[in-house]
């Protein structure tokens, strides 16, 4: 598979709510449309689309694990028009989490999970052993990462006060910003950036990272990041666009299209509450039957 073999401090999945038509039993619909395929949550297609709403449960079966659910409630919708697929997620969070640059904070954050195989359906831990899960994975740091530059250290604390930094240049003990000015003799010096860790990526250009796993402790950053998203907090609500084309020419890709049976799964988190890696709300029902139309 084509997979950077970097261990990313993340791990994965989520949903939605508000809606006036569902869709029946546990299916989730891609509606077929015709023209661009809508990047924003506020896309008025979203109005004509069946959605489905589903019970989030605790993480409990790998450690560390959350007691209960911190997000008990999401809902999903999804459209194609033959070449690409968005889902559309919305759950109700009444704080707006984006740090990720604290060790005290952590981002709200979804994604979605899916077989890397056909004929598989593997554990929704995060896969199994010879049975993969293809993930791709939005955190609300990652968002305002994308709109407002990478959020480092002197945003977490502008006040902050340092001797000095290896090769980097400082005034009044304070290292010249932004991070992509540094040098790469300096960024060898700091951590993150030097493992290459995803989350350590201050040119990020998209708020959504594709991933791949057989288990956990297994999650692996994709060499080649194909998939976007739009996340809005809007009046306690957060609505996610996850898009990505329905087939690619990267293996390490899911393969989706019509004449396919799918099944996709879900997890969201809440950075107030506490909630990173496998402290995590999932679906209840496991496993989604993808239909696209």
């Amino acid at each position: 598979m084509n997979i950077i073999k970097t261990l990313s401090l993340t791990a994965v999945f989520v949903l939605s709510v508000v809606s006036v038509s569902f869709a029946a039993g546990n299916v989730l619909t891609s509606k077929a449309i015709t023209g661009a395929i809508p990047s924003s949550p506020a896309d008025k297609v979203w109005e004509t689309t069946a959605s489905v709403e589903m019970d989030l449960l605790p993480q409990i079966v790998a450690v560390p694990s959350i007691g209960t659910a911190t997000i008990s409630k999401a809902r999903v919708w999804s459209v194609n028009n033959g070449t690409e697929i968005a889902f559309k997620l919305e759950w109700f969070d009444s704080t707006r989490d984006e740090a990720l640059n604290m060790p005290d904070k952590y981002s709200d954050a979804c994604a979605i999970q899916f077989p890397l195989k056909d004929s598989d359906k593997p554990n929704l831990a995060m896969g199994e052993k010879d049975k993969p899960v293809y993930i791709v994975h939005w955190k609300a740091a990652w968002e305002k990462d994308t709109a407002m530059g990478y959020q480092d250290v002197e945003h977490a604390y502008p006040n902050y006060n340092v001797d000095g930094y290896p090769l980097v240049k400082t005034v009044e003990n304070k290292a010249v910003y932004p991070v992509n000015s540094f040098s790469d003799e300096a960024k060898a010096f700091m951590a993150g950036i030097a493992a290459k860790n995803p989350v350590s990526n201050t040119d990020r250009r998209v708020p959504v990272e594709e991933l791949n796993a057989e288990g956990f402790g297994t999650l692996t950053s994709q060499s080649s990041q194909d998939a976007n998203g739009k996340g809005i907090w809007d009046y306690a609500y957060w609505k996610v666009v996850i898009t990505r084309k329905l087939m690619t020419d990267d293996t390490a890709d899911t393969v989706l299209s019509k004449e396919r049976t799918s099944i996709i799964s879900f997890a969201v988190w809440d950075g107030s509450k506490g909630n990173i890696g496998a402290r995590k709300n999932i679906y209840e029902g496991e496993w989604l039957n993808l239909k696209i139309e």
